[in-house]
């Protein structure tokens, strides 16, 4: 928190605030290269608060009296989705893993993307994001390594730090033109025109809740 205030000028808001176990998990995966992926159907806001809630809730009564698992779902609206990711951006800001520019332009596109095209589709949209930092972060990772070591074989200079690796990935994944139109604007455009496309174009790798999550306002 130290570190934030003074990036910051001040300490985050309570909504954006994340526990010491949520900075703990993703100060591991940055130590360790992993990239610092947050599944947002379980990460979000007041996560202290919403241990026991999400512990008790996956659990369902289900056909003879019989206790079934149930899986959590992703953020239901762009909305929901925002407050899971400022609570990631406090963290790697605290963890100076990027910048605020950066991150800020990231959720800046998935901005656009919703107001252009996925409104109506928010199912698909977050689809391709979660894919973008789940999937996608790790091959950009590869690409500016590798890009690194030769540009500085022949003397030169790349952007991409390895002390610092996720401020390049971030941001090349902004303006990753061919990912978002192959995981969500060409998509998006298929479904506009044939509703049936939805089922082809739609996984279960990321699936969306029905309505927004109570853990992420209180």
């Amino acid at each position: 928190y130290v570190v934030d205030r003074k990036r910051m000028g001040g300490d985050p808001l309570r909504a954006h605030e994340p526990n010491d176990a949520q900075i703990s998990c993703i100060k591991f995966l940055l130590d360790s290269n992993n990239v610092p992926f947050a599944c947002f159907a379980v990460w979000g806001p007041f996560h202290l608060r919403n241990i026991k809630r999400m512990f008790f809730s996956r659990w369902v009564l289900g056909p003879g009296g019989v206790f079934q698992h149930r899986e959590f779902k992703g953020p239901a609206t762009y909305e929901d989705w925002e407050a899971c990711f400022m609570v990631l951006r406090t963290v790697l800001l605290m963890l100076a893993a990027a910048e605020p520019q950066t991150l800020d332009a990231y959720r800046e596109k998935v901005i656009y993307l919703h107001n252009v095209d996925g409104a109506a589709k928010w199912a698909l949209l977050y689809q391709a994001e979660t894919r973008m930092r789940r999937d996608h972060f790790v091959r950009l990772y590869r690409r500016g390594s590798e890009e690194h070591s030769k540009t500085e074989a022949s003397g030169k200079t790349h952007d991409f730090d390895p002390n610092r690796p996720w401020e390049w990935v971030v941001s090349e994944a902004t303006n990753d033109k061919e990912f978002w139109s192959t995981e969500f604007t060409d998509l998006a455009l298929l479904v506009a025109v044939d509703p049936r496309a939805t089922t082809r174009v739609m996984s279960d790798d990321a699936p969306v809740a029905n309505a927004p999550s109570t853990r992420i306002v209180s």
